[in-house]
């Protein structure tokens, strides 16, 4: 199970707008993409770990890193995989006063070449034909790409990592209401990857 893909419905998109700083907390500094003409909400962020390019991919694939950052989870599970690098993954989240919403994730682990050495990627996109058909009552999100990016520093004793994030969760959620929610799902998330992360270290 992919486990940060459910941390919140997530997309990476293009609107133009400006970045501004939504938050600056314990390292982490969290930016949202102002005045773009999209439906879109779009964010990323960035902050070192203590911890090997490796550990923290290790970390947010795992199943329990998901369960202690995605709250309001109806059902989460891997549906098909290709290899071990791709697999589909299938999520329900069901959280308090608006109605639950669906969605099936492709997920692809990558790697490209940095400076400093390889950059690790988790990388993941909307292909909801390959999951679970509709169901009554739950809102489908059609609009979901995003990924973790994990770049080595000091040789790879340390890595930054950078996360990137925009969402269109469907279905009538006030915007500041969706904001404040993926900030605060952002920062935790950034908080368990470093403490799990160290536990994985070599």
């Amino acid at each position: 199970m992919e486990g940060l893909l459910l941390l919140l419905l997530s997309a990476v998109g293009t609107g133009g707008g400006t970045w501004t700083v939504a938050a600056d907390e314990e390292g982490v500094r969290v930016e949202q993409l102002e005045g773009a003409e999209t439906p879109l909400q779009e964010f990323r962020a960035e902050g070192v770990v203590g911890a090997s390019p490796e550990a923290c991919l290790a970390a947010v694939r795992a199943d329990e890193f998901f369960a202690r950052t995605a709250p309001n989870v109806a059902e989460a599970r891997v549906v098909a995989s290709e290899g071990e690098s791709v697999r589909w993954f299938y999520a329900r989240l069901d959280p308090p006063f608006i109605a639950a919403r669906d969605y099936t994730l492709r997920v692809e682990v990558a790697a490209a070449p940095s400076p400093g050495g390889p950059e690790l990627q988790l990388l993941w996109r909307v292909e909801n034909a390959r999951g679970p058909g509709p169901r009554p009552g739950t809102v489908r999100v059609e609009r979901s790409d995003g990924a973790w990016r994990f770049l080595p520093v000091d040789g790879g004793r340390r890595t930054l990592a950078r996360y990137e994030l925009a969402t269109d969760p469907g279905g009538s959620i006030p915007r500041w209401l969706a904001r404040r929610a993926q900030i605060a799902g952002i920062l935790a998330a950034f908080e368990e990857l470093r403490r799990t992360a160290a536990q994985r270290n070599p």
